[in-house]
């Protein structure tokens, strides 16, 4: 028997359709509507510590790797009147 599981969402009207309620029901979704601005766990907990990652992640990427984004790849092209 597959476990169930709990879905924590906002009250988007989208995720409150007759369609959704069904797709969760089939995949033994219980969903929980949390009113945005009241309590949001998930920003706090996962979402925010997870785009610091991967806003880190990019930077580091970009800083060893710089040198491939810039030299002999990219060309600048001056469009319009010169000022």
């Amino acid at each position: 028997m597959e476990d169930e599981c709990l879905l924590v969402l906002d009250l988007h009207r989208a995720q409150k359709t007759d369609e959704i309620k069904e797709a969760f029901s089939d995949c033994k979704i219980t969903p929980v509507f949390v009113p945005t601005g009241l309590i949001q766990p998930l920003d706090v907990v996962h979402n925010a510590p997870f785009k610091k990652k991967v806003e880190n992640a990019a930077m580091q990427h970009m800083q060893y790797n710089l040198d491939d984004y810039v030299h002999g790849k990219c060309s600048v092209v001056r469009v319009g009147r010169d000022v």
